[in-house]
Parts: C-alpha cells; sequence; structure tokens
C-alpha cells in the first residue's frame, strides 16, 4: 500500500512522521483508528461508560443499554439509551433546610391589617397567604396587569390611602403593620 506523508514534526531529537494511507486525510485515519466498528462498540462503550462512573460516582456500575436506532444519529454515532438508576447520584443527601426563624416569628397585626388577617399574632408567611387569600377572593388584582392590586376600603388603610399598589410595594406597606 502506498503511503503518503500527512504530516511532518520536527522535534529536537529528530523527525516524526505521521503516515495515511493513501487518499486519506489526517482525520479520517484518526477516526479509523480510534473509533470502534460495529462488533466492537458495544464493548467499548460498556468499558468507556463503567469507567466514568466508577470515577465520578466512586462505584461500580453494571451498565446496561439498548440502542435508540440501528444507525448512526445526525452526528456519526450510535447512542446509547440508559435503563435503570444508572445516572442517580450517590452522593450524601443534605439535611432537610430549616426554616428562617426571623419568617417564623409571630407578629402582631396593625387595627387597619387585622381587618383582613385577625387580630391574633402569627407569622410574617401567613400574614402574605391570608392577604393574598382576600385579595383573590374580592377579586382586587387588576385582571390586565395583574402586578397591580386594587385597594378596597379595607386595603386602603394598609396600602396608605392609595388606591392601587402594585405588589411588590404591597410588601413594603404591609411590613410597616407588623410589629
Amino acid at each position: 500500500m502506498k503511503l503518503s506523508i500527512a504530516l511532518a514534526l520536527l522535534l529536537l531529537g529528530g523527525v516524526a512522521i505521521a503516515c495515511t494511507p493513501q487518499g486519506e486525510s489526517l482525520a479520517e485515519s484518526h477516526i479509523r483508528a480510534n473509533v470502534p466498528d460495529e462488533k466492537d462498540f458495544a464493548k467499548f462503550l460498556k468499558r468507556d461508560l463503567e469507567k466514568y462512573f466508577k470515577d465520578t460516582e466512586q462505584k461500580i456500575v453494571t451498565v446496561e443499554y439498548e440502542l435508540l436506532r440501528d444507525g448512526p444519529t445526525q452526528s456519526g454515532t450510535t447512542c446509547p439509551s440508559f435503563k435503570g438508576d444508572l445516572m442517580t447520584k450517590t452522593a450524601q443527601k443534605k439535611p432537610a433546610r430549616k426554616a428562617n426563624a426571623a419568617f417564623m416569628k409571630p407578629m402582631t397585626p396593625s387595627p387597619a391589617l387585622a381587618e383582613i388577617v385577625g387580630s391574633k399574632a402569627i407569622p410574617r408567611t401567613e400574614v402574605t397567604k391570608r392577604l393574598w387569600a382576600y385579595i383573590k377572593k374580592n377579586k382586587l388584582q387588576d385582571p390586565k396587569n395583574r402586578r397591580m392590586i386594587k385597594a378596597d376600603a379595607a386595603l386602603k388603610g394598609v396600602f396608605g390611602g392609595k388606591s392601587a399598589v402594585n405588589m411588590f410595594e404591597m410588601t413594603k406597606l404591609v411590613a410597616k403593620h407588623l410589629k
């Protein structure tokens, strides 16, 4: 077989030459030499996946797969479809997040806010839930711009006399009515 010189590299000690078969580019030669043919594909895929999971998950896994299609995909290689919990992480679970104590501290509402949420001391999160329940029950949210809340007689006292506020401003105004 005739070989053509594809690439010559000068090194300190001499010359290194990479040769490819006639009519084949260096990239094609590299692919042919490093990509397994169909009969060895399953063996190499299984080996590589097991090594990957051993290195990343620090545990030995058994690889099972089925090919999504028989022929090559758009990228030119066949893609495996994984079964089971092969891709699950084995890292330790983080402990459950505790609620912020400041949000759960019972707050006493002002008389104006007490008309809507009740006079009993409740956490800020519960104040927000009850306030939104009141707004939705009385249809006080602007249907076109849902960020805007229209004030009825009870809410005007909480909103400082304003007839409408946006939901972000509402949070700031309600905070003034909690002690």
